[in-house]
């Protein structure tokens, strides 16, 4: 089993321990974050949430008057999404993008959810997610700082793969792509967490 899969497996047989550990709602800076994202985003804008897990930032874009597409690959995940009046799907940035997808959406929102990709595969998904955009729909996507890679046993006692960046590592990666723009770059106070918002040109 890849650590990706192993990743996927701690999190379905551990979703309510995540759900016990994780803020239930936004604050500090990552609402800072989330707020300077939607000033960027049209009047009733459609966003795409990869990861979307119990809903806390997908309540906090719909509460801003926004339509939220929710996504995830645990199927308690989209159950509880659905069951709070969300559209939901099953999506893995490993898949390809469904074809009534490619186009449409204002925005896309990736918090802390590539950090459990490797680079490669990173890369792979970041082509999808372009896939994804309008012209000039703009991308939100949280890491976190830090060298190298490991797998994680504590938090939910389970193995999670994590891929950590530099700022210039991503900036690296985003200059690989002419038809997107750095448009704003972030770090928590205490340099755990970085967050890219990009727009496709």
């Amino acid at each position: 089993m890849s650590p990706q899969e192993r990743t996927i497996k701690t999190y379905q047989d551990n979703f309510d321990l995540y759900k016990e550990k994780t803020p239930i709602e936004v604050s500090g800076e990552f609402k800072f974050w989330l707020d300077d994202f939607i000033k960027l985003l049209p009047t009733n804008a459609k966003v795409f949430e990869l990861g979307s897990a119990h809903g806390r930032d997908a309540r906090y874009l719909r509460n801003a008057g926004l339509n939220v597409l929710c996504t995830d690959i645990i199927p308690q995940a989209l159950q509880e999404l659905e069951d709070d009046n969300f559209e939901v799907d099953t999506f893995d940035f490993r898949d390809k993008v469904k074809e009534e997808w490619l186009g449409k959406f204002d925005g896309v929102l990736a918090k802390a959810v590539f950090l459990h990709a490797t680079q490669d595969a990173f890369e792979q998904a970041l082509l999808k997610v372009k896939s994804l955009l309008k012209e000039s729909g703009s991308i939100c996507l949280t890491f976190k700082i830090g060298n190298g890679e490991e797998i994680e046993t504590g938090k939910l006692g389970g193995d999670r793969y994590f891929k950590y960046y530099s700022e210039q590592e991503l900036k690296d990666i985003f200059s690989k792509h002419s038809d997107l723009e750095i448009t704003n770059v972030s770090e928590t106070e205490d340099k755990k967490w970085i967050q890219f918002v990009l727009m496709k040109k």
